[in-house]
């Protein structure tokens, strides 16, 4: 349930980045939206292979998670239009929301790991 949350949410960031922010004019800013939308189709891939082994911890969409938010950061530096901002802030909001639901699927699965039944 938490990892097609964490789905959602990637779904709702990849929207964001490719209809809200794709026209933003700032140089360099483009570069770092391809950048997010990589790190979004990589945690898709991540993703999958967590709803087909149970065994697998979201460590690595975790970092993706970390590392998107480090491309907002660098993004609200830079000069975005008022609809990229208020984007940006969408794309956040979505992006702890993702948190929340790989933290519970990394203690959910970190539990298994400790009792095996």
């Amino acid at each position: 349930r938490f990892i097609k949350s964490a789905i959602e949410d990637a779904d709702e960031v990849y929207r964001l980045f490719a209809s809200e922010l794709i026209n933003e004019q700032s140089p360099g800013v483009i570069e770092l939206i391809s950048e997010g939308m990589l790190l979004i189709i990589e945690q898709y891939d991540e993703l999958n292979q967590m709803l087909d082994d149970v065994a697998l911890t979201p460590t690595q969409v975790l970092e993706h998670n970390r590392c998107l938010r480090d491309l907002l950061k660098l993004m609200i530096k830079e000069r975005l239009s008022p609809i990229g901002r208020v984007a940006a802030a969408s794309i956040i909001q979505v992006l702890g929301n993702q948190l929340r639901s790989l933290m519970v699927t990394k203690e959910i699965r970190g539990t298994e790991e400790l009792c095996p039944t």
